[in-house]
């Protein structure tokens, strides 16, 4: 479950027309109350969301401004480097896939469970699947940061990173589909387009949707779209969200 904060950043994101890319300096956001409301669980509470619209004004993730007379919020740097801490991968959204992967494999023994889990689930974080048991795959630049983990962790003789220009046999699109389980992700992707192309949408209704959406995208990789099915529906699940505030 997405946590308040989480969501109200998100919220914020897309709400603003930011979301697709993050490092973006944005503009003003003037939006009601009700539909930064929208993107909270039907359970939570109002007087939760205020206690966490206030949190995120005094930490200084968002700040408020006038515009022409009218009330405004935006994002501030803290607030996008949060965004981009929740969803670190969607910052690679907007950039030409450079058409490499980077394939870590280790060998941890067994007394060092604890520490061989804690790697894997940094590799997940990094935005890595696992290819086979010991060896997980990315196709994202980010091997200066896997170096320095594997080094903090002092793993230097026991896991390794390498790069490579392309797999040798076998169709990358098939194999990225498998292992990264796009399919289960763009079911779900249709099930929320099949709520919003049902019929008349109520304030209830609205927010089922608008939630069920912002956990999609906590589990969504976002590989590079050269990558991606052709029927990958974030995108057109998108531009109907956005559409739910008019």
């Amino acid at each position: 479950m997405i946590k308040g904060q989480k969501r109200l950043l998100l919220a914020l994101a897309i709400l603003g027309d930011i979301f697709e890319d993050l490092a973006d300096a944005g503009g003003l956001m003037s939006f009601s109350y009700q539909q930064i409301y929208g993107y909270m669980p039907q359970k939570y509470k109002k007087h939760n969301f205020e206690m966490t619209m206030r949190r995120a004004l005094k930490v200084g993730s968002i700040r408020k401004r006038i515009k022409k007379g009218q009330a405004c919020l935006e994002l501030t740097s803290r607030g996008k480097n949060q965004l981009t801490e929740f969803l670190p991968l969607s910052k690679f959204q907007r950039k030409k896939w450079d058409r490499k992967w980077r394939v870590v494999f280790f060998d941890i023994e067994e007394k060092n469970k604890k520490q061989r889990e804690h790697f894997r689930r940094k590799l997940c974080n990094l935005g890595f699947a696992q290819f086979q048991r010991s060896v997980y795959i990315s196709p994202f630049p980010i091997e200066k940061e896997m170096r320095e983990f594997i080094e903090s962790l002092g793993l230097k003789d026991k896991a390794y990173l390498l790069i490579s220009p392309r797999f040798l046999a076998g169709d990358e699109k098939d194999l990225v589909r498998k292992i990264w389980n796009l399919d289960r992700i763009n079911e779900k992707y249709s099930k929320v387009l099949n709520k919003i192309e049902e019929g008349e949408i109520d304030e209830k209704k609205q927010q089922e949707i608008k939630s069920l959406y912002l956990e999609i995208l906590s589990v969504d990789p976002f590989l590079p779209v050269e990558l991606l099915p052709k029927d990958w529906l974030r995108q057109k699940v998108e531009k109907k969200i956005r559409q739910l505030r008019d």
